[in-house]
């Protein structure tokens, strides 16, 4: 059972699809068992490659995104598109990130890039290091010359709550009738908690997080 975040990643990443490719780097992105719905395999435009210090997930490249050592001459492509989601709450040093991604960017090369804002902590909490605002985002791209085309705020205060329920039952270990009555409250009330957000507006004071399409000028 999906998060909400996890349904509106997916859903924003399949709505840019189309701006994708030809050659892609997927940044932290796994080549088998990806997360979520959306998938590589549907897009028969793109190159698809991978970047991932897990080596057990066979990367093209597992060099860290934000190595102040990061050569552009370990990758001889020209990017230009970057998938950069769910990334940068991993990294010592985001702005060293762009840096470097910019090294190996085709001209005018697209970045889809999202960040958890009000979000627990990931399943490898041990290197889930920090939450960044939408103002810290601001400051850093524009730094790095780097253009926001769209910020999609994903989801406000009903996203969040549910979310938080979501990982309550998944991280429990209370008895079993407890979980299982916190399950199918879980199923049924998705939706509706879904509705609710899109009725009642709060995106502007309280986000699971951002999705951003950027331009590398």
């Amino acid at each position: 059972m999906f998060t909400i975040r996890r349904l509106l990643l997916d859903s924003l990443l399949h709505r840019y699809s189309p701006l994708m490719g030809p050659l892609v780097l997927d940044i932290g992105g796994k080549r088998l068992n990806p997360r979520g719905s959306f998938s590589p395999i549907h897009q028969k435009h793109c190159n698809w490659k991978y970047l991932n210090v897990d080596n057990s997930t066979s990367p093209d490249f597992s060099t860290p995104i934000d190595s102040l050592d990061f050569s552009a001459q370990d990758m001889p492509e020209r990017f230009n598109t970057f998938i950069f989601t769910e990334v940068v709450e991993y990294l010592d040093n985001p702005t060293q990130a762009f840096v470097n991604i910019r090294k190996v960017a085709a001209n005018n090369a697209l970045i889809l890039f999202s960040a958890p804002w009000m979000n627990t902590f990931h399943g490898d909490r041990e290197f889930d290091y920090a939450r960044y605002s939408e103002s810290y985002f601001n400051k850093l791209l524009d730094a790095q010359n780097i253009t926001v085309l769209e910020n999609n705020r994903m989801g406000g205060l009903f996203c969040v709550v549910w979310d938080f329920l979501h990982r309550i039952y998944y991280n429990n270990d209370r008895p079993r009738r407890c979980l299982i009555v916190l399950k199918v409250f879980l199923v049924l009330s998705r939706q509706i908690f879904i509705c609710l957000d899109k009725t009642f507006p709060t995106s502007s004071v309280v986000t699971t997080g951002y999705f951003l399409v950027l331009r590398i000028s």
